[in-house]
């Protein structure tokens, strides 16, 4: 393990940091225990299909954060062209208005705008920039940025040695979610394979997660599963393909390793995740930062139960990324499949105990789910569905934006989310 002096962080805990497609999982990832947010505008960003936040919800999301003593940071890491630089150049005006806490940035054009079209906007420096070495962070540290998240690529030593050297520049890694085949996220697949979706200019349609199959091995061709006459010829070299998306990243039971190596802020990865999954992720890694230096006897176990959690709630087996070796490709789908389904969220609190819920996916009456809100979890059987408008149903679903009216035996959280077990169905499956 590579070691520093921990005292010489400026923080008492690494950052958590969370993704925010939308304000709903922006507030969600605030209440179950984000220090800061990272979220994209209706202008530019890299997350245009799965929506973004007006400069309207942007103003309300900085002020329920700032409220709360939380950050808010901005994606402006598109690769921009000439026609982007006037709406960019717009887009700045309006962001120094709205005062986020920094500026995530790849372009070095783009950086070189900010300097001059919004100077009182702090400026990290995106992964897909691709800084792999110390003479990489020394030239951002020079123009004046105050992060560097580093590309996904290095190990824990170099990170290790990059801030031994610069220990005024603060660094930022993923410790979680899918790994980009592509260098750093620099990926042309997207554009390769759909002619419309541009990954670095805000579209991807994550192709390299697709389900692919061989269909001639001596070849190397392959097929996706919802494109079977469409043949794609994959090379091969000594360390394998790279088509397909690695195994997904998951550090919760390394942490400690990763803060004594300089670390400041742990992201999250969430390219067009949904709410439960903002939820659950944000609240199993809150509680390994809480306790990173610790020295509870019972700690190690406890890590281990927060991993086997958030892979019981994966669709991917689980890897290190590059810090401690290479990523292991994901080639097939796990044999094991996850059995939590998220069923529903809070869309209106009419009193202390009692909230409309928004059916996500099917419920029938009798079962149970679990109860999930910041710092608690409990279970509740559904004795009886209801509908908003009074009716009792003997199941709802998500497909027809059912609204149940239900009332809860705890105070009911803004941010409460609904799941359930599916195993127990299948055990006894309704009719």
């Amino acid at each position: 393990m590579y070691s520093i002096n921990p005292m010489a962080h400026t923080l008492d805990k690494p950052e958590l940091l969370a993704p925010a497609g939308t304000l709903r999982k922006g507030k969600l990832a605030i209440d179950y225990g984000a220090d800061a947010i990272f979220c994209g505008t209706n202008i530019f960003a890299l997350r245009q299909h799965k929506g973004n936040f007006s400069y309207e919800q942007l103003q309300e999301m900085v002020e329920y954060a700032h409220e709360r003593g939380k950050k808010v940071y901005v994606t402006v890491n598109v690769f921009a062209h000439n026609h982007h630089i006037k709406v960019i150049t717009r887009a700045l005006k309006k962001l120094e208005e709205i005062k986020p806490d920094a500026l995530i940035v790849s372009d070095a054009g783009v950086f070189s705008l900010i300097k001059e079209v919004a100077p009182s906007l702090p400026i990290h420096i995106s992964t897909q920039a691709s800084i792999t070495n110390s003479l990489g962070v020394k030239f951002w540290a020079d123009q004046g940025a105050e992060r560097v998240i580093l590309a996904r690529e290095l190990n824990l030593r170099e990170i290790g040695e990059m801030y031994d050297q610069f220990p005024d520049i603060e660094i930022e890694t993923f410790v979680h979610g899918a790994q980009c085949m592509a260098y750093s996220g620099r990926c042309m697949l997207s554009s390769y394979m759909t002619d419309s979706h541009k990954a670095n200019h805000g579209s991807c349609a994550n192709n390299c997660r697709w389900h692919y199959k061989e269909v001639k091995p001596k070849e190397m061709q392959f097929v996706e599963s919802q494109r079977p006459d469409e043949i794609i010829t994959v090379e091969e070299d000594e360390n394998g393909t790279y088509i397909f998306n690695a195994n997904d990243m998951c550090l919760v039971d390394r942490l400690d390793e990763l803060a004594d190596a300089g670390i400041v802020s742990f992201k999250i990865e969430g390219r067009g995740r949904g709410e439960f999954y903002a939820a659950q992720i944000v609240k199993a890694y809150r509680e390994a930062i809480d306790l990173i230096g610790s020295d509870d006897s019972n700690k190690k176990d406890r890590l281990a139960e927060l991993k086997a959690q958030l892979l019981r709630r994966s669709s991917r087996d689980f890897d290190t990324g590059f810090f401690f070796g290479s990523p292991k490709q994901s080639l097939q789908k796990r044999t094991e499949k996850s059995t939590e389904k998220f069923v529903g969220t809070i869309t209106n609190i009419i009193d202390e105990h009692t909230a409309d819920v928004l059916v996500k996916n099917e419920i029938y009456k009798g079962e149970t789910v679990h109860v999930m809100m910041p710092g608690e979890e409990y279970e509740l059987v559904l004795d009886t569905l209801t509908l908003e408008d009074g009716t009792e149903v003997e199941s709802a679903h998500g497909g027809k934006q059912d609204t149940l009216r239900i009332t809860f035996p705890k105070p009911v959280h803004q941010s409460t989310i609904l799941w359930m077990d599916m195993a127990l169905r299948e055990a006894s499956p309704k009719q």
